[in-house]
C-alpha cells in the first residue's frame, strides 16, 4: 500500500485540532536581523545575497570594545572586527563572568530551596503573594478597610490549625 500526500487527496494537512479552516498554521512575528554595529562602519558591497539585497561588510576594526553593544541586536564579534586580538578575548571573558554570575546566582537558589518540588513550591507561593499584593492594592483603592481582612484570614488559619486542619 503506498503512502499518498494529502494535497494530492484533497484533505487538509493541518494538524488535527487546529482552529484555522485554511488548515494553515498562523504566521509567526519576524525578528528584525542583526546588524553590525555602527563603530564598523558597514558598507554594502558589489555582491548580492540570495533574495538580491546586496551584501553589507564592515569597514573599519574596533579600537575598544563598544559599551552599547548588545548581542540582541548586532551581530556578534569576531576576532577580526577588532584591532587588537587581545580586546576580542577581553569581550569573551566579560560575557563568561556574566554567565558564571548567574550560574552562582541559580546555585545558591538550588542550595537554599532544595528540591525540584520545593522549588516549584516556593515559585507558586512568590506568585501567590504578588497575587495577593495586586488584590490588597485593588481593595485600598476602592476604600476598603485591608488590615481588618488580613486579621480575619489570619484568625481562620490559627483556627484551622489548633483543630488539626491543613491550613489550606
Amino acid at each position: 500500500m503506498t503512502r499518498v500526500a494529502p494535497a494530492q487527496t484533497g484533505a487538509s494537512s493541518a494538524k488535527p485540532g487546529t482552529k484555522n479552516p485554511a488548515g494553515q498554521k498562523p504566521e509567526k512575528a519576524k525578528k528584525a536581523p542583526r546588524v553590525y554595529h555602527p563603530m564598523l562602519e558597514p558598507k554594502p558591497t558589489e555582491k548580492k545575497n540570495k533574495r538580491g539585497e546586496p551584501i553589507v561588510r564592515p569597514t573599519k576594526k574596533l579600537g575598544s570594545i563598544p559599551a552599547d553593544y548588545d548581542i540582541k541586536l548586532h551581530r556578534p564579534l569576531g576576532r577580526g572586527d577588532f584591532e587588537d586580538e587581545s580586546l576580542y578575548f577581553e569581550l569573551r571573558a566579560q560575557d563568561y563572568d556574566k554567565k558564571a554570575a548567574e550560574m552562582r546566582k541559580q546555585a545558591a537558589d538550588v542550595k537554599a530551596l532544595g528540591s525540584v518540588k520545593d522549588r516549584n513550591a516556593a515559585k507558586k507561593l512568590g506568585q501567590m503573594i504578588n497575587r495577593l499584593d495586586s488584590l490588597l492594592a485593588e481593595l485600598d483603592s476602592k476604600g476598603q478597610d485591608t488590615t481588618a481582612l488580613r486579621d480575619k484570614v489570619k484568625a481562620a488559619i490559627e483556627a484551622k490549625k489548633a483543630n488539626g486542619q491543613p491550613a489550606a
